[in-house]
């Protein structure tokens, strides 16, 4: 609307469909948001099952903003879109593993909500869940609050206005005007994107999973199909430079 990104999409696109890996980074984040689909397009009808979908909408468009962000050069933003579905990730995660929750997430009111759900108190019960299930977490040693550190880059770099961390707008210390196309900052996002969509689309379809009322129709057939395939790529992503260091 403002800035024709045209030249700066085909250079970008260019960049990414010319290197195998960041391909197979792209088909894998687009498997997880096939797999998103899938879910929200399920029989869901009580309040809390549809307070999932719009989650699970919320998580799928935000990864395809992120994608057409990185594409028409916008890095920043498209950082940022990394940093909600994050959060947005962690109360998927939360639901999936305590389903009361849902309910009330979804009538506490404003005030309340801010207080039990903001990004940082979901965070200590997502740490606590998993000291729970894994007691060795339980010793500070073994522990490293990545979910902490994942939230805070993604916030300096694409959400709050931070003079040291200007780095997606400006190549070599030099801030550009406007967007621009970078074979670097490119590939950078389709590990960040692949790496950051897989485990809300991995939570959400487990959830669905544990759902016993599910009629066994073509919508329910298409999210096995999506699970399965899913599942099967992530196995084969995981041994790439990318998956070795994804938080699923």
């Amino acid at each position: 609307m403002l800035i024709d990104t045209s030249a700066i999409e085909l250079a970008n696109e260019h960049f990414l469909t010319a290197d195998q890996d960041s391909m197979q980074n792209v088909e894998f984040a687009n498997l997880s948001a096939a797999l998103l689909r899938s879910v929200v397009h399920l029989n869901l009808d009580s309040n809390d099952e549809v307070a999932m979908r719009r989650l699970g909408v919320r998580v799928i468009n935000a990864g395809g903003a992120c994608g057409a962000l990185v594409l028409a050069g916008f890095y920043e933003p498209a950082a940022a879109q990394i940093r909600d579905i994050i959060e947005v990730g962690w109360l998927i995660d939360l639901f999936s593993r305590k389903p009361k929750e849902i309910n009330r997430w979804r009538v506490c009111g404003i005030d309340a909500r801010r207080r039990n759900f903001s990004a940082y108190e979901v965070r200590k019960a997502l740490n606590k869940l998993d000291a729970e299930e894994h007691p060795r977490l339980r010793d500070p040693r073994n522990f490293r609050d990545l979910r902490d550190e994942y939230y805070q880059l993604f916030s300096r770099y694409g959400t709050h206005a931070d003079p040291d961390h200007i780095d997606l707008s400006s190549p070599g210390r030099m801030t550009q005007t406007g967007p621009f196309s970078d074979e670097t900052r490119a590939k950078a996002f389709s590990v960040e994107l692949a790496r950051y969509l897989a485990p809300p689309a991995l939570y959400l379809a487990a959830w669905a999973g544990k759902l016993d009322h599910l009629p066994r129709d073509a919508d329910a057939a298409a999210y096995q199909a999506a699970f399965v395939a899913f599942l099967d790529a992530l196995d084969r992503w995981k041994l790439s430079p990318a998956g070795q260091s994804a938080p699923v």
